[in-house]
C-alpha cells in the first residue's frame, strides 16, 4: 500500500519570515552540501558565483525577504512567495512579471 502524503507550505510571519523547525533546517544541510558537490564541475562559473552572492548557507533554509533582496541588488529582480504548489499558469504568469 502506498503512503499519499499532503504538502502544507508554512505560512510566514509579518516580516515574511518563515520559522523552520531543526529537522527542516537539516534536510536543507543535507540537500544543499550534496547538490554543491554535484555541480561545482558542471554548472558554470556564472552560476556559482550567483550562488555565493546570494550568500546560501549551508545551514539554514533561505529565507525569501533575504533572497529578493540579494537578487535585486545583483540582478534587479526578485523571488514571489506563493502557497505550496502553484499551476503552469500561475507560474508563467509570474515569470512574465
Amino acid at each position: 500500500m502506498t503512503k499519499k502524503h499532503v504538502y502544507v507550505s508554512k505560512e510566514p510571519d509579518a516580516d515574511g519570515l518563515i520559522h523552520y523547525g531543526e529537522v527542516d533546517d537539516a534536510t536543507w544541510a543535507r540537500l544543499f552540501e550534496r547538490q554543491r558537490k554535484h555541480v561545482a564541475d558542471k554548472a558554470c562559473d556564472e552560476f556559482l558565483d550567483g550562488l555565493d552572492h546570494i550568500s546560501f548557507t549551508h545551514d539554514k533554509i533561505p529565507q525569501h525577504p533575504h533572497v529578493s533582496k540579494q537578487l535585486d541588488a545583483h540582478h534587479g529582480w526578485g523571488v514571489q512567495q506563493v502557497p505550496a504548489l502553484i499551476t503552469a499558469s500561475e507560474f508563467s504568469t509570474l515569470l512574465s512579471k
